[in-house]
């Protein structure tokens, strides 16, 4: 579990990079072109921030899983051991 935890936050920084949202559109010239181009990036933007905040949920909960586990596994072993 913490392996993919740890697989997770490399997800997430990647996502997080810099320059996955920014582009400079207006070089397109047509305005329509310019128009539908800036919604995408900022869409894609919005998107990826969603995306984010999903694998970051998720990786706070396979942490919790795993240390929960962790916890219960070892408890187990010392009352087997105790016995």
């Amino acid at each position: 579990m913490a392996d993919l935890a740890s697989r997770l936050s490399s997800v997430s920084a990647a996502l997080q990079a810099e320059g996955h949202g920014s582009f400079d559109c207006s070089g397109l010239g047509d305005p329509d072109a310019v128009s539908a181009m800036s919604g995408f990036v900022s869409g894609w933007s919005h998107g990826r921030s969603e995306i984010c905040s999903g694998v970051d949920d998720a990786q706070s909960a396979l942490k919790g899983a795993g240390d929960n586990y962790r916890g219960s596994d070892q408890g187990m072993a010392a009352r087997l051991r105790r016995a």
